[in-house]
């Protein structure tokens, strides 16, 4: 185990400096019962059971240890491989698999360049390959003594084994996701790269093994040809908080909430914010609510969003709302961006389009080409734009004003899409794209960057028209709670542009005002894997009950009187009998 890397006397040292260069990692330090709480792990498959308290604050600390390795050596891939066998460990299959790409890239980087003919000597010395090569000949020995370097041949060698181990540890968490499609791919290029070994076969084959088992569990289910063969190629993770994570940036934050309370009650004239008890009790679990009597097909609110984005680049629509270009074409001197309105340019002027002005993202649209509105396709072209805007705001990404208001639903019974592409290497790559350092820019660290996925997941609008996908993120839709038979419609729009939000039918004062999250769609099953990663859990809305109850009649399955119980169970939170039925509810009908 990695822990064992480690004195006790060392990590307390260690432990007692980091919280001021770590300030992100302080909760591991400050809260007293942080390791006395359950360590909930992302990981699917085998995640580990670290039960005893003391094991948990030595784990916590080595974490912290590692953070500190990799803030003082950022350009050695073995700090990079060693704490990503720590978040194995600790079951956070993604955040591994995520250190060891960023390793991957360094051993790829310096490999490229010092493992063939090309002359090391003509490059130059801030160079990422170069930096890779000095942090491989401190390896050996105290980094700060100046002790002569080894030779490159040396460094090539220990590059050579280090990639090796890095595939390990990718391989194996991906396994850990259940990402076997992703997993199979990276043993077969660790293979062909690194030659037979033991281990590679080993692992490659058990990828195999636990992929073919899926594809026989999803057969036995009666599952479609085309869900088998989408669910064969993604993986997924628990969704959970990070221990570490800073309270603050768990939830909606305070001041994001205030702003966008003044923003709704502006644009909207019959309808205000106000606590709901639908999905939970926690203090930034809000709701819309009708300030006056609403008659059928008036207007409640329009929510134009910057955060929107095709799936075609170079359509000819505006560049931050993504609705259709009219005649006053508002154009960009800087580059061909050209936006519907004043407003929409100069919203995205001041949030993201100083850092993706003339930036080549072509692979990124590429890779979104065939997105369907289930998948996970879309959330790198939202990454896009908000991971900008912290670049051009100099801001930490869950900190930016559009995330704040975006709550996440923490749900073991809910998973989240997992896949290599969009979850690691699309992401990295986009902050490289933009000049961002991802290796010494703790900012944009792993953990950060998969709350932000996890935000974006469970507040996405997402439709399609023909080969036009449009994902759109939209603060003031955002607040508004769903249900299956709303109060309120949303005209989709296919092409981008603003959301309006309408009353559907007379709705009284106080009443809280529902949407529904998704377009119609008249059967239940086919409605719950899209809502379960929006909404956290299988919908308890009096449609959703009604049509699982007459399933239920239909299959009459043994003890139905008790799958009849769990339907009836509210989907709001706080009483812990309650809660039990309702994970017990989740479990069978997401089966």
């Amino acid at each position: 185990m990695a822990a064992c890397i480690y004195g006790e006397a060392n990590l307390d040292e260690i432990a007692a400096q980091e919280p001021i260069e770590q300030p992100y990692l302080r909760a591991l330090l400050d809260v007293p019962d942080v390791f006395g709480q359950q360590w909930k792990q992302t990981s699917i498959i085998d995640p580990p059971q670290i039960e005893d308290e003391i094991l948990r604050t030595r784990l916590g600390k080595v974490l912290i240890a590692h953070y500190r390795e990799i803030r003082l050596d950022p350009y050695n891939p073995k700090m990079w491989i060693d704490r990503g066998r720590h978040f194995m460990e600790l079951g956070y299959g993604e955040l591994a698999v995520s250190d060891a790409y960023k390793a991957r890239l360094l051993l790829d980087s310096f490999l490229g360049v010092y493992d063939t003919a090309v002359a090391s000597s003509d490059l130059d010395k801030d160079s990422l390959p170069c930096k890779v090569s000095a942090a491989l000949a401190g390896i050996v020995g105290k980094r700060d003594t100046g002790a002569a370097r080894e030779s490159e041949a040396g460094n090539v060698s220990r590059a050579t084994w280090l990639r090796q181990q890095a595939f390990m540890v990718m391989g194996s968490a991906l396994i850990g996701v259940r990402a076997y499609h992703d997993a199979i791919q990276v043993l077969d290029e660790a293979i062909m790269l690194c030659g037979t070994s033991e281990q590679l076969q080993t692992l490659c084959s058990k990828a195999k093994d636990e992929s073919r088992y899926m594809e026989q569990s999803l057969q036995a289910r009666h599952q479609t040809p085309g869900h088998i063969q989408q669910s064969m190629k993604q993986g997924g993770v628990e969704r959970v908080a990070y221990l570490w994570i800073n309270p603050e940036e768990l939830g909606r934050g305070k001041k994001a909430m205030k702003k966008v309370k003044n923003k709704f009650e502006t644009a909207s004239t019959n309808a205000t914010l106000g606590p709901s008890s639908v999905g939970g009790t926690t203090s930034d679990n809000l709701g819309v609510f009708a300030r006056q009597d609403i008659l059928r097909d008036e207007l409640i609110v329009i929510d134009r969003s910057a955060f929107t984005v095709l799936n075609v680049e170079g359509k000819e629509n505006c560049w931050a709302c993504s609705g259709p270009l009219g005649y006053e074409t508002v154009a960009m001197n800087c580059c061909k961006a050209k936006f519907c309105s004043e407003s929409c340019k100069t919203e995205a002027i001041n949030t993201y389009h100083r850092v993706l002005c003339d930036k080549d993202f072509t692979w990124l649209y590429e890779a979104s080409k065939d997105a369907d509105p289930v998948s996970s396709d879309m959330i790198p072209l939202m990454l896009m734009k908000i991971l900008a805007t912290a670049v051009q705001q100099n801001a930490r990404p869950l900190k930016v004003a559009c995330v704040g208001t975006l709550k996440i639903t923490y749900d073991k019974q809910t998973f989240s899409i997992f896949k290599l592409h969009d979850n690691i290497v699309a992401p990295v790559r986009i902050l490289q794209t933009m000049g961002v350092d991802v290796f010494q820019d703790m900012r944009f660290d792993s953990w950060a960057l998969q709350t932000l996925i996890l935000r974006i997941e469970n507040n996405m609008i997402v439709n399609k028209e023909g080969e036009v996908t449009c994902v759109t993120s939209c603060p003031l839709f955002s607040m508004f709670n769903h249900d299956c038979d709303p109060s309120a419609k949303w005209p989709a729009s296919h092409q981008g542009g603003p959301v309006s939000v309408i009353a559907k039918r007379d709705i009284k004062k106080g009443d809280e005002i529902s949407v529904s999250y998704i377009t119609d769609t008249p059967l239940e099953r086919d409605r719950r894997p899209r809502l379960m990663a929006q909404i956290g859990s299988v919908c308890g809305c009096v449609r959703c009950c009604k049509e699982r109850n007459a399933a239920l009649e239909e299959e009459a399955p043994p003890a139905i009187e008790l799958l009849r119980l769990l339907n009836g169970v509210s989907n709001e939170k706080g009483d812990p009998e309650n809660e039990i039925l309702r994970r017990l509810r989740d479990r069978y009908f997401s089966m």
